[in-house]
């Protein structure tokens, strides 16, 4: 038969107080391997989230789970005598991530109206510009950055007299000159432009309505034409701080030839704008 093997020496009280911190140590080092690896989890999908939110514009979430349904760290077993208090916070910032809003994309509507005097001609020029809207600043108040992507122009023009007179009218969409248009033909050769023959018409039409309304619809052009923070700065295609208010995405400029004796025209308008907002985060 083998000989039987001897038994180890009972260890000493050092030997036996330098293996148990040895093991605390190795127990200590998986815990923080872990924990650092859930926080590597949990930037990777925030950021997969944020490059989804740049190539899909519109994200609804559900609102982020209240804070009591998270376990508190006193509520969490201890670790070799150490709470897990690290596992507490990559559970809350995963929860931070899972709750926000990225992007807000939405249309601002805003109008007004622009008047001739006696048989003579005007030449309005109407800014796009999103925050002249009156839900534009609810929007600015969460988000810090928007732009614009397109416009529903509407439009409709009043003459102040019974029977139809004889009044052409053009306008056409210039993205980066705010000058005003000295003929009708000089309307004409833009790349977005509608010429309209004014029938006779009397009353005030509704916001938003498409009864007896022109409209024009396009995507605005892509690449900043001026320096976004300047003021009246022309801005297309980029994104701009929401403190700036003062941001044009272009102009819509009118040519109505003048009316004969006391006629009159009034240009009713509206413009749609095709906002998005997003957090810098």
């Amino acid at each position: 038969m083998p000989p039987k093997k001897k038994a180890a020496p009972p260890l000493t009280a050092q030997q036996q107080e330098a293996k148990h911190a040895k093991s605390n140590k190795k127990k200590e080092k998986s815990d923080n391997f872990h924990a650092g690896e859930m926080f590597r989890l949990a930037v990777r999908a925030a950021r997969t989230a944020a490059a989804i939110s740049t190539e899909e514009p519109v994200i609804v979430t559900k609102p982020a789970p209240s804070a009591s349904k998270d376990a508190k760290a006193e509520d969490l077993p201890e670790i070799d005598g150490k709470s897990s208090v690290g596992i507490v916070q990559v559970k809350e910032m995963m929860r931070m991530f899972r709750g926000m809003t990225k992007v807000l994309r939405a249309v601002m509507w805003f109008g007004g109206s622009s008047v001739s005097a006696a048989a003579t001609a005007q030449a309005p020029v109407h800014n796009v510009r999103p925050s002249s809207s009156t839900e534009f600043s609810s929007a600015a108040a969460m988000f810090d950055e928007y732009k614009a992507h397109a416009v529903k122009y509407r439009f409709r023009i009043e003459i102040n007299v019974g029977p139809s007179v004889s009044i052409d009218a053009a306008v056409a969409y210039d993205p980066a000159n705010n000058g005003v248009y000295g003929t009708l033909l000089a309307v004409l050769p833009a790349r977005i432009c509608k010429q309209v023959t004014v029938p006779a018409s009397y009353g005030t039409p509704a916001a938003h309505t498409q009864d007896a309304l022109w409209e024009m619809s396009f995507t605005l052009p892509k690449g900043a034409t001026a320096d976004p923070t300047a003021a009246n700065a022309v801005n297309t295609g980029v994104w701009t701080d929401t403190s700036l208010t003062a941001i044009d995405y272009g102009f819509m400029k009118w040519f109505v030839t003048p009316a004969s004796a006391t006629v009159t025209t009034t240009i009713h308008y509206w413009f749609g704008v095709d906002t998005e907002f997003r957090m810098r985060s």
